[in-house]
């Protein structure tokens, strides 16, 4: 009897864990699955799931912690070991990444999450033919997968074929309609095929779905900025940095918009920031140079005409 009851209260901790991580709220999840696993310390799952909530925290450290422990308690666990490979993956160990998802295919073939995530770490990895074939087998195995779909539409779009980068951002739309980076990317799609009336249209509607989405209003600035429209490029591109500062390609694009506004010296202090951030920027340096040779020439048109004046 206090067996059954410790289960229940056990399995309760753990219900309201997975809500509240559901909600973003992964103080309150981890708090729950703690309590969980203070009463049932030999449950794989409970580890698991609290390693979930520390990743999508952030704290990557514990939450390997915790799938280690996962794993030792169930060597066989499929979960826990894509679950690993993805900590690994965003810690940049991808040769552990991949062993621990061929590990988990070896014991579950048919767990598409494996293949979806082994898929993003091949991409990674610049091998988008065996990322493909990955997320391929994902879909198949689980029909109507809005994750696999977008990384196949990212992958074609990386390979430049983006009327079918589109269709699959369009398949994860119907499947998800609240899948906000689908818009973005989406709109870089049409962006990319010089449909920049299409492609601002989805960046708005990522930034309408999600205000703080920093990518969509520099997607959206630099747009605006290919269109000629530099003041609201401009006032996009300053959105983005307000939200993510460190962001040197922002930066850089609102130097050109400032450039293209003949608001030269603002334009350089942006190229000057992009590079403080990223040395090797390339396209900041020649554009700098560029802005700087502009600004010397005018100022020697303007010394010539007063010079004229005066005589």
């Amino acid at each position: 009897m206090v067996e059954a009851t410790t289960d229940a209260i056990v399995d309760s901790l753990d219900k309201r864990g997975l809500v509240y991580a559901e909600r973003g709220e992964f103080d309150c999840a981890i708090w729950e699955f703690s309590h969980a696993i203070e009463l049932k310390p030999e449950s794989p799952t409970l580890f698991n799931n609290r390693g979930v909530a520390y990743r999508q925290k952030g704290e990557m450290d514990r939450s390997l912690e915790d799938f280690n422990r996962a794993i030792y308690l169930k060597p066989d666990y499929a979960v826990a070991l894509t679950n690993r490979g993805s900590v690994y993956m965003f810690t940049n160990q991808l040769d552990r990444a991949i062993e621990d998802y061929n590990q988990a295919l070896g014991f579950d073939p048919r767990y598409a999450s494996a293949y979806n995530d082994r898929g993003s770490v091949y991409a990674s990895r610049g091998d988008l033919e065996r990322a493909m074939q990955d997320y391929g087998e994902a879909i198949r195995l689980k029909p109507g997968y809005a994750d696999a779909h977008y990384n196949k539409g990212l992958a074609f779009l990386h390979l430049g074929d983006f009327d079918r980068a589109i269709a699959e951002f369009d398949e994860v739309l119907r499947l998800k309609p609240d899948f906000v980076q689908a818009y973005d990317s989406r709109g870089n799609a049409w962006n990319a095929e010089g449909r920049r009336e299409r492609a601002i249209a989805d960046y708005t509607e990522a930034i309408h779905r999600k205000p703080n989405y920093a990518d969509a209003y520099f997607n959206r600035g630099s747009a605006l900025d290919s269109e000629g429209k530099h003041e609201r490029a401009i006032q996009d591109l300053s959105e983005a940095l307000q939200l993510k500062p460190n962001f040197p390609e922002a930066l850089h694009n609102r130097g050109g918009a400032y450039a293209a506004e003949g608001q030269l010296d603002r334009a350089i202090q942006d190229y000057d920031a992009a590079l403080r951030l990223r040395p090797d920027y390339t396209s900041a340096q020649l554009d700098r140079e560029r802005v700087y040779a502009e600004k010397r020439q005018r100022e020697g048109i303007a010394q010539n005409s007063a010079e004229t004046a005066a005589q």
